[in-house]
């Protein structure tokens, strides 16, 4: 905010839990101050949440992805893209595990990183992104990298958790204080409609159809400008999510 600058932790850096937990915290309780809301009382809900957090004994097993989050996003999406990872349906195709071409070893170096194949294999595989058939043959399971892990319960990358919180309170942040330091505001929509329960799947799975889709489209547009050089020396990394949005249970006069 104007006058009040801090700094900015980049989420392609190796960011520690600290640094993060602050680009989480230090947006929210700014957009909530700038809303209205008094410092006590924002301090009291602090304190509610403290005690409870205090009573939960939490098994998560918390893994920290670094860089190789990015990598692992790029190369799922790069699978589903490039027609050499493609089957006639136009589908990732499984793939052999090495090989020159159109292996999984060839995904993984057209991708680049620092990380061997069998480390991003091993990586996609306990996220449940991708499975090992008896054949050994390396198949995809979801469009992308996903943080949550079915494929390992309690298994959760915390440091792309805290990316996407801090990613999203940043515009929020930036769109409630637009208004006093004159920058434009970027581009943040929801909409919510209270609908009988029994409508809730058709729509989770409306809106994981129409989201993904989104998401393609301007993941292309990035993969095609991401390799160019910046004039100005200077980078910034940007995307945009989509999300369901679930309110909770109302009564309905």
């Amino acid at each position: 905010m104007e006058g009040n600058t801090v700094s900015r932790v980049s989420t392609l850096s190796e960011a520690s839990i600290e640094e993060l937990l602050a680009e989480v915290f230090n947006p929210f309780v700014r957009v909530l101050l700038e809303s209205g809301v008094p410092a006590k009382v924002l301090l009291s809900g602090i304190e509610h949440a403290l005690e409870f957090a205090a009573r939960v004994d939490s098994k998560a097993q918390s893994i920290h992805l670094g860089k190789k989050q990015r990598v692992c996003m790029e190369l799922m999406c790069l699978w589903r893209r490039h027609p050499r990872f493609l089957g006639e349906n136009g589908l990732p195709t499984d793939l052999p595990t090495a090989g020159q071409r159109g292996s999984f070893a060839d995904l993984c170096e057209m991708v680049g990183g620092d990380e061997s194949p069998a480390e991003l294999l091993e990586t996609l595989v306990s996220f449940g992104a991708v499975e090992v058939q008896d054949d050994g043959r390396v198949s995809a399971v979801t469009p992308t990298f996903l943080l949550g892990s079915p494929a390992r319960a309690g298994r959760m990358a915390t440091d792309g958790v805290l990316k996407q919180l801090a990613g999203f309170l940043r515009v929020v942040e930036h769109n409630v204080s637009q208004s006093r330091n004159g920058r434009k505001r970027r581009f943040e929509r929801s909409c919510t409609v209270v609908v009988a329960e029994e409508y809730l799947p058709i729509f989770e799975r409306a809106v994981r159809a129409k989201g993904q889709l989104f998401i393609d489209v301007l993941d292309e547009w990035l993969e095609r400008h991401r390799d160019r050089a910046s004039p100005s020396g200077r980078y910034v990394e940007v995307g945009a999510g989509a999300y369901f949005v679930d309110l909770g249970i109302v009564k309905k006069n």
